[in-house]
């Protein structure tokens, strides 16, 4: 250990050694905090109902899952998911609408999901769960739609079918009772889309399907009778969703089934004359979804649905707001980066397969393109210090793994042209600073695995080696610029987890150590600037505590006494550079479904080391008289050791305060 006065020379402080001042200091305490998503509707979700949450003013979410058979109520408020009963009605495509002057919600018709009968039972949400028996109300339907007239204060709901008959009818619900308001207007049909305009206290209807005929017409309802409306507008289509966004006084149309059943992914909007075609990313066409606008939150919340590519349901909300989107992407088998160019963290693809592209504001994620590379998982990405992202391989959504090389320069993907690595998937690659290039290593063709180590500078892919680690993969690699090197660790080789631990020097690999974390596969590595290690999250394998995140110091492996309360493997980990502090998103648990959430590793201010709320000298006078006597509190980094380390660690935290 560097002496007292050693170490106040070499860090320029001795003109400030004034004394020892009271410090009154503080251990530095750490965490994984969860800034966003929640376990939420199971992934399995195979029905999804929508309204305001007439209590919260977020979202309220009746949702029915295939797996066990039953529903539940669940409320999101932007940010988490909350279980409000692990109950609800069992049913699928019923009509949903909140009655704010009653403060309810109230839930009418669908569909039997065993049995396939159509219902026409009325429920109520006010906290909990009652069907009203014995009132009169319309037959049994499903496919209708319902939303509430605050002008006239009912709720007013229209067509749906029992097989094989439509329905044509408009109903009303004053709080009470069910009342037949008009037999004409539109077409009998399903799956229309309807939202209430406030400004012009009318009821828009758009669309819907009769029998196999997707429609595409435009009505108006004023609280007496249906009027159509002649103009052009979104193609015609069935199971899209609409809702009116007080922020912009128009109402919004995302998505839904054309003529031929494929999902569509455009929006629109309707301003009370006419349909205008937006230009918003979204994450990937949708039909079946809800649209809701939540005053909590003050967006239009797209939940649910399901695309061509994701044959499983979306777990978390995604956001129209104005002409962008933001969202939680819920994805695992994918890779993270910071993005220089963006200044953000950005991700790409993985499953459910996706061909978006996330950037982190620190706050939430916004979709930043859905076009590039095809949707896949399993390709490997890493990121250069001028901006520039490289992306090889991985495994689309049907076929072998593809060998394409694509770039991103935060604005949009390019393919790079010319031969490469070729067709591989579960590979890992990182940027060598020192050596200014891109290295590759491993990964698997449509039978093989390798233990390839390619470069790419340039421009061009070169086979740099076909001798060091066993050709493996999922395995993870991190560049360590404080000893210039690249660290590889585990993966499964021949059929067997590895518990190695490689350097890359620029030409050849050198076996490191076979001890420290337990073998596991499909884990993620990043190095952390602040303690000058790298870190090692999650992963699978026999023994091996997912809870646990391992650092290597150049020498060993040691535990980081933080743990993370979230079992974690194939999602995206990322350094975040504007927060200085890591970054996790998504993944899968152990049994392969992917989670929601994003989390961060946090720390308590380690500039103000004395806690008196300024960030001057005497934090550090402070910190020097705690490490130079060996005091816990001195143990910055978190490691549980006071040394060098922790000078580096608060110096720098020192000199950036604590903004």
């Amino acid at each position: 250990m560097l002496s007292l006065s050693a170490v106040r020379k070499s860090c320029g402080l001795v003109t400030f050694m004034l004394g020892a001042l009271p410090s009154g200091a503080h251990a530095q305490t750490c965490a994984w905090e969860q800034t966003a998503g929640f376990t939420g509707p199971s992934t399995n979700t195979g029905s999804i109902h929508a309204t305001v949450d007439p209590q919260s003013g977020g979202l309220l979410v009746l949702a029915y899952d295939w797996a066990d058979r039953s529903s539940s109520t669940w409320a999101w408020d932007g940010l988490r998911w909350t279980q409000l009963d692990p109950s609800g009605p069992v049913l699928e495509n019923a009509a949903f609408a909140t009655d704010t002057l009653r403060g309810n919600a109230v839930l009418f018709g669908g569909q039997e999901v065993v049995g396939s009968d159509s219902l026409a039972t009325t429920w109520i949400w006010d906290g909990h769960w009652t069907p009203l028996d014995g009132i009169e109300s319309p037959a049994p339907r499903s496919g209708c739609r319902a939303v509430f007239d605050e002008a006239r204060g009912e709720i007013v709901l229209f067509g749906g079918s029992d097989f094989p008959d439509g329905y044509p009818d408009t109903w009303t619900w004053n709080g009470l009772s069910w009342t037949l308001a008009a037999e004409t207007g539109p077409a009998p049909r399903d799956d229309a889309a309807m939202a209430y305009d406030p400004i012009r206290q009318e009821v828009v209807l758009f669309g819907g399907r009769s029998g196999s005929t997707a429609l595409g017409d435009t009505w108006i309802w004023d609280g007496s009778s249906w009027t159509q409306r002649e103009v052009d507008g979104p193609t015609p289509r069935s199971a899209s969703a609409m809702d009116f966004d007080p922020e912009t006084g128009r109402i919004y149309l995302f998505g839904g089934k054309d003529s031929a059943y494929d999902d569509v992914g455009d929006t629109w909007t309707w301003d009370g004359a006419a349909w205008t075609q937006l230009d918003v990313l979204v994450p990937a066409p949708s039909s079946s979804h809800t649209m809701v606008y939540t005053p909590h939150t003050g967006t239009l919340s797209v939940f649910g649905g399901s695309g061509a590519l994701d044959l499983r349901r979306y777990s978390a909300p995604w956001s129209i707001e104005g002409e962008t989107c933001s969202t939680q992407p819920i994805l695992s088998q994918f890779r993270g980066v910071f993005d220089r160019n963006l200044g953000q963290p950005f991700v790409f693809g993985g499953r459910p397969y996706s061909g978006a592209s996330y950037a982190w504001n620190g706050a939430a994620w916004r979709l930043v393109a859905n076009t590039g590379p095809s949707p896949r998982s399993g390709y490997a990405m890493a990121a250069d210090p001028n901006g520039d992202v490289l992306l090889h391989g991985g495994s689309p959504y049907e076929g072998g793994p593809v060998g394409d090389t694509w770039s991103w320069d935060g604005q949009a993907w390019h393919e790079v042209p010319g031969d490469g690595p070729g067709e591989r998937v579960d590979h890992a690659m990182v940027f060598d600073a020192a050596l200014e290039e891109f290295v590759l290593f491993g990964g698997q063709d449509s039978i093989w695995e390798n233990g390839e180590t390619w470069t790419f500078a340039a421009g061009q892919w070169t086979l740099r080696s076909t001798t060091g680690p066993s050709p493996r993969v999922f395995h993870d690699m991190a560049y360590d610029p404080v000893r210039e090197q690249v660290v590889l660790f585990g993966g499964l080789a021949g059929f067997k987890s590895s518990g190695e631990t490689w350097t890359w020097d620029g030409t050849d690999w050198t076996l490191r150590s076979t001890t420290g974390p337990a073998p596991r596969t499909q884990h993620r590595m990043i190095f952390d600037p602040e303690r000058g290690v790298v870190m090692l999250v999650g992963g699978s394998g026999q023994n091996v505590d997912p809870s646990i995140v391992w650092l290597w110091d150049g020498q060993s492996w040691t535990q980081d006494p933080v743990t993370i309360p979230v079992d974690h493997e194939r999602g995206a980990l990322v350094y975040d550079s504007n927060a200085h502090r890591p970054l996790l998103l998504g993944g899968e648990d152990e049994h392969d479904i992917p989670m929601p959430g994003t989390w961060e590793r946090t720390c308590a201010c380690a500039a103000d080391f004395n806690g008196d709320g300024a960030v001057d000298t005497r934090d550090v006078i402070a910190f020097l008289d705690a490490w130079a006597a060996g005091d816990e509190r001195a143990d910055v980094n978190d490691d549980d050791v006071v040394d060098t380390r922790d000078v580096i660690a608060f110096l720098n935290a020192w000199g950036r305060g604590c903004a």
